[in-house]
């Protein structure tokens, strides 16, 4: 029944319309190390499924069909690197 319970958690996680896409995914790897016995593919489609925004970073493993989990979240690494890349810019020119 636990692994269940973890299982729908994972599958009910949603990015807030606010919330930062490291913030996001760091509540994900917490839910995600509790989960066991999903493929790569199940965790990849949970992922894409809880995504708020970021429709780059949903593009991009929506596109690559052989993706593990460990490169979907190096990917998203690089894309929180970036989002917060643009917002440093942003507060620096206003």
């Amino acid at each position: 029944m636990e692994c269940q319970t973890e299982d729908a958690d994972l599958w009910t996680l949603n990015q807030g319309p606010t919330e930062t896409l490291r913030s996001f995914i760091d509540r994900f790897k917490a839910v995600l190390s509790k989960v066991r016995g999903l493929s790569d593919k199940d965790v990849i489609q949970a992922l894409k499924k809880s995504l708020w925004h970021e429709p780059d970073y949903r593009k991009e493993i929506a596109l690559n069909r052989h993706l593990t989990i460990q490169d979907a979240m190096h990917r998203a690494t690089e894309f929180t690197a970036n989002e917060e890349d643009v917002k440093n810019f942003l507060t620096k020119t206003s």
